[in-house]
């Protein structure tokens, strides 16, 4: 190699570690939070898919209302509400 690529080569791996240091002490814990989120990424990708009834399941908490739902909906078009 030539002198200049390896003085060129030299110094952008100086610069770099020197950045990486001085995020490292500023913020120790990085790498661990970037492992984390990689990680919870990687597991949305991987898992199974929702059924649907698992999904709609947290809409409706309580019975009450599911069932206050399901009247609403199998009522005539004409009928009151209740």
């Amino acid at each position: 190699m030539w002198r200049r690529t390896v003085k060129v080569l030299v110094v952008s791996y100086a610069v770099k570690t020197l950045l990486l240091l001085g995020l490292w002490l500023a913020a120790p814990d990085l790498m661990r939070r970037g492992y984390e989120r990689a990680g919870a990424l990687w597991d949305n990708w991987t898992r199974p898919p929702v059924p649907a009834a698992a999904a709609i399941a947290p809409a409706f908490p309580h019975a009450a209302a599911a069932a206050a739902v399901g009247t609403v909906a199998a009522a005539p078009a004409g009928a009151p509400h209740p």
